[in-house]
């Protein structure tokens, strides 16, 4: 982008360079996102300071990129960036941080350090919470995300609590056949494979591919996480053709 059409201390050149980021992301280019999207980090900078909400969102683009990217480290410095920024704006308010501390907690999950997981996604649920109530999509959501902690850190009772929570919760809240309550019953599902609940475990699972093979097709990726958990769970019950079935399935196009 010309930056001479705008100047280089025009807020103007910040949120477009923020927005084309955001686009060039979506479209998988991600070099050229990276570049724009530091670009915008920069804009923000010159333009607010760094002590401001757009240069928070600035940083908080980037970190997404860096975490969808798979570079956790950079993803943690923006995101912690980010939270100084706003703790310097708003003070201790759990309700200005929540967004911050959830994205936190999934990049330190990703980082297998599950207890900064535990603690970003703790604090991330009482702003939810003081925003928007017990009875929320995104209160459910983060304490789904708790669950997939607890699951990965083979704290199978905490996680299986963490998840029948969110999924009550959700429940209340969409439809029986909603994408991310199936996302929750599968995760659910895995679960209790690893608690060796062979029984309960195909039941969730086997609900949660259904739905998410209607709603999102068999080439989805969530779609072929489930089939994979169902393509385990046979071959420790030791049916080869069950298992052969889904493994083909968790590999489907």
């Amino acid at each position: 982008m010309d930056q001479r059409v705008y100047g280089e201390g025009s807020p103007q050149l910040s949120i477009r360079l923020g927005n084309l980021g955001l686009i060039l992301k979506d479209r998988g280019k991600y070099e050229e996102a990276n570049e724009v999207l530091r670009q915008a980090v920069d804009a923000s900078i010159a333009s607010y300071g760094m002590n401001h909400e757009n240069t928070a969102l600035s940083i908080n683009n980037l970190g997404a990129l860096e975490q969808e990217l798979g570079d956790l480290d950079s993803a943690v410095e923006s995101y912690e960036k980010v939270r100084t920024i706003e703790h310097s704006l708003y003070g201790d308010d759990p309700a200005r941080l929540a967004t911050v501390n959830n994205n936190l907690g999934a990049v330190y999950r990703e980082k297998k350090d599950y207890r900064r997981a535990l603690q970003s996604f703790g604090a991330a649920r009482v702003g939810f919470v003081s925003l928007y109530g017990e009875r929320d999509a995104r209160v459910a959501i983060v304490e789904h995300n708790m669950g997939r902690t607890q699951m990965d850190a083979r704290n199978y009772a905490a996680a299986e609590t963490a998840y029948r929570t969110a999924i009550a919760k959700l429940e209340a809240l969409v439809p029986d056949d909603h994408p991310n309550l199936a996302v929750m019953r599968g995760n659910l599902g895995e679960n209790l494979r690893r608690s060796a609940r062979f029984e309960e475990a195909e039941r969730d699972l086997l609900a949660s591919y259904a739905i998410l093979e209607a709603k999102l097709g068999a080439g989805h990726k969530r779609s072929h996480f489930v089939a994979d958990c169902l393509a385990q769970l046979y071959e420790q019950l030791r049916r080869p053709d069950d298992a052969a079935h889904w493994h083909e399935l968790a590999t489907s196009p």
